[in-house]
Parts: structure tokens; sequence; C-alpha cells
């Protein structure tokens, strides 16, 4: 009935493991934050998202010329 998967895969089994994101993951954790993640952990509303994360999605953009 072409159903390949009964679950749709983890975005980690499809990457390769050679990936350069891996590396970004990498160098933005050993990178301290705290003090950011610290002043928008708390705000009313919505919550914001993960600095980590906006800061991964940056590097990488910048890797790729986006």
């Amino acid at each position: 009935m072409g159903q390949s998967w009964l679950l749709p895969p983890s975005v980690s089994d499809i990457i390769p493991v050679d990936h350069i994101c891996y590396l970004v993951i990498a160098i933005v954790n050993s990178i301290g934050v705290s003090e950011i993640e610290e002043k928008y952990r708390f705000k009313p509303g919505n919550s914001a998202y993960p600095r980590r994360m906006l800061l991964r999605l940056l590097v990488q953009a910048a890797i790729d010329g986006v």
C-alpha cells in the first residue's frame, strides 16, 4: 500500500554522521549563553525560542551561505 514506515523516522537517523551540523552543535554547546538564557527564561506570554537553538540556526545558515 505504499507505506514504507510504521512511524516517521527520527531526523537524526536521516542526517549522515559526518554532517557539519554536528560540529555546529558541539561548538554552540561549548559557548556560555547562560546569562542570555536567564534573561529570557521568565517572561509572561509565549515562551521564547531557546537561545542555543537560534544561535545554531544562525551559524548553520552562515556556513550554508543563506
